[in-house]
C-alpha cells in the first residue's frame, strides 16, 4: 500500500510518542498543550483480525502517570510492561523519576531506581532494550551509561556501565549522552553517532 488512510475516533490530543505493545496494540502519550509535557496515555487496539483502520478497532484511555513528563528514554519490556525514565520537560524538570505500566491493568506505577547513585539518568535520557532484555540508559549531560536489569530484583538490577564491571576508573564512552539515537546491532553492541563530539561514531 503506498498511500495513506485516516483513523477515525482519535482522541483530541498532543501525540508524541507512540510504542507497540506486545499485544499488538499501541500505547500512545498525549504531550499536551502545556510546556511541562503531559501525564496521559491512550491505547489503540485493533479489531479481531488485527486492523487499526476498521469501526472494530477501540481508543481507550486516559490511563495517566504520576509525573507530566515529555521527552525521556521508554520502550516495550519482554513481559509486556512499558517504561518510562527521566524527562526533560517534566514535573520536577529534568526529573530522574520513572514509573512502569501494566497493559493488563492500564495502570502507571513508580518504578524503584536507586537514588541518588542513579540519578545521573535523568531528563531526555538515552535509552535502548538490549538483546537479553536488559536496558542501556545514558545520561542527558554527561557520557556515564548504566544498564538496569527489570528481571533482577535484588539490589544489583542497576549497575553503571562503560567501566568494565568497575575494573575502569572512569567510563569508555567518548561523547555526551545528550539527544544521541542508539541502534542495537545484530551482534548484541549497541551503535551511536555523536551529537556533541562530530563526526564521531561509538559502539
Amino acid at each position: 500500500m503506498a498511500s495513506w488512510k485516516a483513523l477515525t475516533g482519535v482522541p483530541n490530543i498532543f501525540a508524541d510518542t507512540m510504542l507497540l505493545m506486545t499485544d499488538g496494540s499501541v500505547l500512545v502519550h498525549d504531550a499536551s498543550a502545556s510546556l511541562l509535557g503531559g501525564v496521559n496515555w491512550y491505547r489503540l487496539t485493533p479489531d479481531n483480525t488485527g486492523s487499526y483502520d476498521t469501526p472494530g478497532a477501540a481508543w481507550t484511555g486516559p490511563f495517566p502517570m504520576a509525573n507530566a513528563r515529555q521527552f525521556w528514554a521508554s520502550g516495550v519490556l519482554k513481559d509486556g510492561r512499558v517504561f518510562v525514565i527521566g524527562g526533560e520537560k517534566s514535573t520536577p524538570a529534568n526529573t530522574p523519576l520513572a514509573e512502569i505500566f501494566d497493559p493488563q491493568t492500564n495502570t502507571w506505577g513508580p518504578l524503584p531506581k536507586p537514588s541518588p547513585q542513579f540519578d545521573f539518568i535523568q531528563g531526555d535520557a538515552c535509552g535502548c532494550i538490549l538483546s537479553d532484555g536488559r536496558i542501556l540508559l545514558g545520561a542527558i549531560f554527561s557520557n556515564r551509561t548504566a544498564i538496569w536489569n527489570p528481571a533482577d530484583h535484588t539490589s544489583n538490577a542497576w549497575q553503571e556501565a562503560g567501566k568494565a564491571f568497575n575494573t575502569l576508573a572512569t567510563t569508555t564512552k567518548q561523547g555526551v549522552c545528550d539527544e544521541e539515537t542508539w541502534s542495537l546491532l545484530p551482534d548484541g553492541t549497541v551503535l551511536t553517532v555523536d551529537i556533541s563530539a562530530t563526526p564521531v561514531a561509538e559502539k
